[in-house]
């Protein structure tokens, strides 16, 4: 950020020192400029800049200022369609123009554009040169990123035509939930709360066919008054509830939880919710009794918080008006002559406005006095001395660290909650110990997906599932190396530094990004009807583990619209799908036997599947075989996210973590588990997978526990929840 001349007397010089000791200036241009980025996700074009003054507060103002001063450009984009982005790369619809602030889309001096329909800057328009930002000084790399090329490159990535995006109005509430657990309650309370003259978004009613359903839920966090969360067993434990909350969190929407848990506050959302003012669903968090008549209570006790919600939030709104506006008297007050004539001569209307580009630079730069960037080091109590190392090491560079040993303690999960949104980034030692620990995973739960994680591993570690899938499986930091302190300031300066984090952030936007698209890809190339995924062991140890995958294959190709769908692995996949292969082709029906593979891995695999010595993998003798990801654990997250249904069968590690990427893609798992293994709850399996779906009738799911019951009544009673689960996502897609 420029620095005014009016506020240098305010700023210290040490915000001023880049690396190497230099301080960076450049001739001053007579207004702000803000650069324009055309994105697609993955490639950016400089498309030019506009100059800004101090009254552009929303983005509608934006929008005003780039059709004002770049005509042409300006039709060009909107004949295709395009809309700002905010700083977290979300989209802002037309109807949120107005109520969002101009400086949610700036960073690092440049606002974010996204096309509708366009990948890159449509050959119309025309970029010249009095577009480029000009000046008589030395341009550097992170200027240069910002000047348009004479002739930019098409970009890599085919063009993909979709629908437009749905555009919200904002509403009262938003009800957030998981929909095979709580659907039928959620539409109940919607009922009640538009009797009460409430406008309420559901998902199933508002996401229509074609639509981007991640954009519409986004935006309808953004647009809602109140974000109502339905916290059930699962809530919070599927990826969107998860983020879903975090992001009414992040936007400091108000929230009142609905609880149909006997504990609070969950185990996932301990940390957000220490402190949060629940209502219950019924009397004993029974959800079975008279659902219609609680909808109705409840959404009357919604209806007295909103009204309390929104007298207070115009109350405050009325004292920070006149707060502000005593400050700004006080400001012109005591501001000198000279500083008077520099402002008046500057074309700005001055640095004290609200919400004004300047004001952002001041709060942004002007650090109260001792300060220094944050780290928070999450740990576990027997990594102390190992701490005190870290901590001596980074507040040698400079940073202020403090460690977190909040446990249980709700004053001090306040505090943590505090200091990590305060933070620059956030470092998890982890060990065995906090491994096993809930409150550590607390921890983890709470910080994914709001700041730059960086873990640390200081011993041997079996890495549960939920850690694994929070926090990734290649990025860990190993103490035991002699480079660690190098490495550990490196990831750090990475997530604090602004030049740094740019490079770190957009490479994992492309790994998001690519997921994304092969999920989109895959879930294509699928056959239509029931997928159930077969997940287990490369190796059958169980005495009747053989004869059940056997049975349940032949039961489940009886099915005609199911399709089995494997990892292409020895053991429990195999079984399965040859016996459903074997049973079709004595049927003379379809095959209906899917492989999903990946295309190679660096490690050697050849004792769980058909490896060749290069890496690459073979296809599968029967079924069909389809090749997507890089290696065998990204293959593991892929497959997931496009199925719905996931039986288990022993399994070790590896079906563990898969079990956790499906209840973290909301996705249901059946665990068959007189098979132990995974199945029977070792590996630090989800314990959620072991709780009876709605409307599984409770004799189906005890059989798959019952150590007597002969393969072919546990075969059976394995097809029977998935024609009932199956109907309930159809039902809800309804």
């Amino acid at each position: 950020w420029e620095i005014n001349p009016a506020l240098e007397h305010t700023v210290r010089i040490k915000y001023l020192l880049w690396e190497g000791d230099v301080i960076k200036v450049r001739f001053k241009d007579k207004l702000p400029r803000l650069g324009i980025v055309l994105s697609n996700g993955k490639d950016e074009h400089p498309i030019g800049f506009i100059h800004v003054t101090s009254d552009v507060c929303k983005v509608t103002n934006l929008r005003q200022q780039l059709q004002q001063q770049h005509p042409a450009l300006y039709e060009s984009l909107s004949k295709h369609g395009f809309h700002f982005l905010d700083n977290n790369g979300w989209p802002i619809s037309s109807s949120q123009e107005a109520l969002v602030s101009s400086l949610r889309t700036v960073t690092n001096n440049v606002i974010k554009l996204q096309g509708t329909h366009i990948l890159r800057p449509p050959q119309s328009i025309v970029i010249s040169k009095d577009l480029a930002p000009v000046s008589d000084e030395p341009v550097s790399n992170e200027q240069s990123k910002f000047r348009p090329s004479i002739s930019p490159q098409p970009s890599p990535l085919p063009h993909r035509h979709s629908l437009p995006r749905q555009t919200l109005k904002p509403f009262d509430i938003m009800i957030s939930y998981v929909h095979k657990e709580t659907s039928r309650f959620a539409s109940l309370l919607c009922d009640e709360l538009g009797r009460l003259g409430f406008s309420v978004f559901i998902d199933v009613r508002y996401i229509k066919p074609g639509t981007d359903w991640q954009d519409v839920l986004n935006e309808a966090v953004y647009n809602c008054a109140l974000f109502v969360p339905l916290v059930s067993t699962l809530y919070g434990l599927t990826e969107w509830t998860n983020k879903e909350v975090k992001l009414a969190d992040t936007l400091e929407k108000n929230i009142v939880p609905i609880t149909f848990i006997s504990e609070w506050p969950p185990m996932c959302l301990a940390i957000q919710f220490a402190t949060t003012q629940y209502i219950r669903w019924g009397k004993n968090a029974s959800i079975e009794v008279d659902p219609r008549t609680i909808a109705s209570k409840v959404a009357a006790e919604i209806s007295e918080r909103y009204k309390t919600m929104k007298e207070f939030k115009e109350q405050m709104e009325k004292e920070e008006e006149q707060k502000e506006k005593i400050e700004e008297k006080q400001t012109q007050e005591i501001t000198s002559e000279s500083t008077k004539q520099a402002v008046k001569a500057s074309p700005q209307k001055g640095w004290g406005l609200q919400k004004s580009l300047s004001e952002m630079i001041r709060k942004t730069i002007m650090k109260p006095k001792g300060t220094s960037l944050l780290v928070v080091v999450s740990y576990h109590p027997a990594q102390m001395e190992f701490i005190e190392g870290i901590q001596t090491h980074l507040e040698g560079r400079g940073y202020e660290v403090w460690a977190s040993t909040a446990g249980t303690d709700p004053q001090k999960r306040q505090l943590f909650k505090t200091k990590v949104n305060e933070a620059g980034a956030i470092v998890f030692v982890l060990s065995q110990e906090f491994a096993s620990t809930q409150w550590c995973e607390q921890e983890v739960y709470y910080c994914e997906g709001r700041k730059r994680i960086i873990p640390v591993i200081v011993d041997s570690i079996d890495m549960p599932g939920w850690m694994s899938t929070l926090i990734g499986t290649e990025t860990f930091l190993d103490s035991r190396t002699s480079s660690f302190h190098d490495n550990l300031l490196e990831e750090v300066e990475c997530a604090t530094q602004p030049g740094k984090a740019e490079g770190r952030l957009r490479k994992l936007v492309e790994q998001k990004t690519q997921l994304h698209r092969m999920c989109t890809d895959l879930t294509k190339n699928l056959p239509s009807g029931r997928l159930v995924y077969i997940a287990g062991g490369t190796k059958i140890y169980s005495p009747k583990g053989k004869e059940i995958c056997s049975e349940l294959g032949k039961f489940l190709a009886r099915e005609k619209d199911v399709v089995i769908v494997t990892g292409g692995f020895f053991g429990v996949g195999e079984e399965v799908g040859f016996s459903f292969y074997n049973e079709r082709k004595r049927l003379g029906w379809d095959e209906g036997v899917i492989h999903i593979q990946a295309i190679r891995d660096e490690q050697d695999r050849t004792l769980q599947t058909r490896q060749n010595s290069d890496g690459t993998f073979q296809t599968l003798p029967y079924g069909k075989t389809l090749f997507y990801c890089s290696c065998i654990r990204q293959r593991e997250m892929l497959t997931p996210k496009v199925i719905d249904l996931c039986v288990l069968i022993e399994g070790g590690p590896g079906a563990a973590f898969e079990a956790h990427q499906f209840t973290w893609s909301g996705h249901t798992v059946i665990p068959i588990k007189v098979t132990g293994g995974a199945a029977g709850g070792k590996f630090s399996v989800p314990a959620t997978i072991f709780i009876k779906p709605d409307l599984v009738e409770e004799s189906d799911w005890l059989m798959l526990e019952n150590e007597q019951a002969s393969p072919s009544d546990i075969a059976v009673s394995v097809v029977n929840i998935i024609k009932v689960l199956n109907n309930t996502c159809t039902r809800m897609q309804t």
